[in-house]
């Protein structure tokens, strides 16, 4: 079976009114294959032609060079031939499927189903990242690795887990020895207090913040709510609210350190106010002993913490102070 092709080609403005073209056929190695072909030519104008051909053979996969008899070394011009093009399609586009047989596709859901399956992607990373690069295989999943911190069962350390931890000396239940129970852990022979004397001295009473002269400080602050878009935070405070800043019995920049003191310039390494989640709003304000041993044991003292975004000023938390008495006044 063969099929017909009309072709067209430019020979250039400078090689019209030519009657003897030929067209060769090439095959994709561009070594010539069968006669020339001197029919089925056709001048357009200006150096273009036109070649009807009906004996392309099915699955001919190559070229053809057209060129004039007087000059058959000189190709005027080539076009490719590709069986993908010009045979697949046998019949019109429009008989395959009748009008009243085609139904339009729902645009409106595909979109919504795509934008969802984005969302998904997108969600399924986030978690991926949050989770960490576990490996996946064996021991190394997240039930692998809450299993080798729970239980002191042997061969249950993941390798993913890395250092130097053994699950059955390391874990939970290899601390409680063996039997990991509440009272197991509150009858255990030796419990350490995990916060040191001043940060328990420094404690919250609703508002009320009772700290010790002398003591290195430790407060923790919780739930302020949202500190992002900050410039600046402060932790003030003062014996009368209408006293001016640089009037402080202590204050804390952020990014500065400790600015004022006793109502002075401050040392800026004795104090820090340090977020340590701006999502919910937590910190954490230090100030070093040298510093708190300057200051008068006093009662009624106010202080708030105070935010700076763009140039809305906002208090996110206040209260009263009391600096209690210490006994040993050495510092160093």
């Amino acid at each position: 079976m063969s099929y017909r092709r009309c072709l067209s080609f430019s020979a250039g403005t400078s090689n019209t009114g030519l009657a003897d073209l030929r067209a060769q056929l090439m095959t994709e190695a561009g070594v010539d294959t069968g006669s020339a072909i001197s029919t089925g030519f056709f001048e357009v104008g200006r150096g273009l032609y036109g070649w009807d051909y009906a004996g392309f053979a099915d699955t001919f996969r190559g070229f053809v060079r057209f060129y004039s008899a007087a000059a058959s070394s000189t190709p005027l011009s080539a076009v490719e031939i590709n069986p993908e093009d010009y045979e697949n399609l046998d019949a019109k586009v429009s008989t395959r499927l009748a009008t009243a047989g085609y139904t339009a596709p729902d645009n409106a859901t595909i979109s919504s189903i795509s934008s969802a399956l984005s969302a998904v992607a997108t969600n399924v990373t986030s978690l991926l990242a949050r989770l960490g690069a576990f490996t996946g295989t064996g021991l190394n999943t997240v039930l692998g690795f809450l299993r080798a911190m729970s239980r002191l069962d042997a061969g249950l350390t993941p390798s993913d887990m890395g250092g130097t931890y053994d699950n059955t000396t390391d874990s939970l239940e290899a601390g409680a020895g063996g039997a990991l129970t509440a009272a197991s852990v509150w009858s255990y022979a030796s419990r350490t207090l995990t916060q040191t004397a001043a940060e328990v001295a420094a404690v919250l009473t609703g508002t009320d913040l009772i700290v010790k002269r002398g003591d290195t400080w430790t407060i923790t602050l919780t739930g302020l709510g949202s500190l992002a878009g900050r410039s600046k935070l402060w932790f003030t405070v003062k014996r009368q609210d209408g006293h001016a800043d640089t009037d402080a019995v202590l204050q804390i920049e952020e990014s500065a350190g400790l600015l004022r003191l006793n109502g002075a310039a401050g040392t800026s390494g004795q104090g820090s106010l340090t977020v340590t989640s701006a999502g919910s709003g937590d910190v954490t304000i230090s100030v070093a002993a040298v510093a708190t041993d300057d200051l008068t044991v006093e009662t009624g003292l106010t202080w708030d913490i105070q935010m700076l975004v763009g140039a809305a000023v906002t208090t996110l938390t206040e209260g009263t102070l009391e600096v209690t008495a210490d006994r040993t006044r050495a510092v160093s």
